[in-house]
């Protein structure tokens, strides 16, 4: 049950992780001659992501804290997560403890 929470929580935060990957990436790739077309165009979406560009760098810094925080939880997470599973594999084929631990 353990192993399940862990794997669970471990997608999350992989899930989590590429949420602000990808946030990261279409802030930085948008274009705001687009942006400001649209939003002078009364487009409400495009009102809110000016409010994103024009503070870009407070948006990206926000996006690579996430990427960071959700990167220290997978690596906590999984470690223990996926040694519990491998390690009977690894055993089962004959390797050593050395090397089932690097």
């Amino acid at each position: 049950m353990v192993t399940l929470i862990s794997l669970i929580t471990f997608i999350v935060l992989l899930a989590l992780t590429a949420f602000f990957v990808a946030t990261e990436f279409a802030i930085v790739k948008v274009r705001s001659s687009r942006i400001n077309s649209l939003a002078s165009g009364n487009n409400k979406n495009a009102i809110a992501a000016k409010k994103v560009v024009t503070h870009l760098d407070e948006y990206l810094a926000a996006c690579q804290l996430g990427i960071t925080i959700t990167a220290l939880g997978i690596g906590m997470v999984g470690e223990s997560t996926f040694e519990f599973l491998l390690h009977p594999l690894f055993s089962s084929i004959g390797l050593s403890e050395t090397m089932i631990h690097i």
